[in-house]
């Protein structure tokens, strides 16, 4: 993964072999294969997915490392995925934790979407796990996954639905909203959930003959 200064017109590469970086560099981790950076008055918070990461002999289980902003150059904070404590779930292969990424604007709410996650007998269900990312002298706060059972969604856990397979964060005037897609359910449907303020959650659904309604959403 490479990063580029514009201010000071130079470029890094980061990886897993790069200088407190946590984790080790091996094929097929997929270090950067999802992205996103937090907004906010507090400094940048850059997450970095591995779905492909391995644990011992766990396959494709997946991690999230998370970079600050310090002297406008990123610094490893801290790498995390369902064998740490306080995350719910259990780490399992081919789940491929962080899969998906997305900050809210106004909360500093990183969603990680783990989108072939099994939910009891439902294989590939998929869920999406919340995690609170405060200022960097605090810890992280992880809280109840996401599923498809979730109050507001227009369907159910289902085998192969991969809900959270897209995540996304959109704002506007009235409102910032992070939205959770379940592109395998049907023909399609966005979960939407409020950034900031306390509104029931909502879901988007597509007019008929639509298929793989919110494969990819952004502002």
């Amino acid at each position: 993964m490479t990063m580029l200064n514009e201010k000071f017109e130079s470029a890094s590469l980061i990886s897993q072999t790069s200088a407190g970086v946590p984790g080790t560099a091996e094929t097929g981790d997929e270090f950067g294969a999802s992205l996103a950076l937090s907004d906010g008055s507090q400094p940048r918070t850059l997450a970095v997915g591995a779905p492909g990461e391995d644990a011992g002999t766990l396959a494709n289980t997946g991690s999230v490392t998370l970079f600050s902003n310090v002297g406008e150059r990123f610094v490893a904070r801290t790498a995390f995925s369902q064998a740490t404590a306080g995350v719910p779930g259990a780490n399992e292969a081919g789940d491929r934790f962080g899969y998906s990424l997305t900050f809210g604007r106004l909360a500093n709410t990183l969603l990680v979407g783990i989108p072939t996650e099994d939910i009891g007998s439902s294989v590939n269900a998929g869920a999406v796990q919340p995690v609170r990312v405060p200022a960097i002298q605090s810890s992280l706060q992880f809280m109840p996954a996401v599923t498809e059972n979730a109050s507001g969604t227009p369907g159910s856990v289902g085998t192969d639905n991969q809900f959270g397979r897209s995540l996304g964060s959109l704002s506007g005037q009235s409102e910032n909203i992070q939205t959770i897609s379940s592109v395998f359910a049907g023909t399609g449907s966005v979960y939407v959930l409020t950034d900031g303020r306390n509104l029931p959650a909502r879901s988007w659904v597509p007019a008929a003959g639509a298929g793989r309604f919110g494969w990819s959403v952004t502002n």
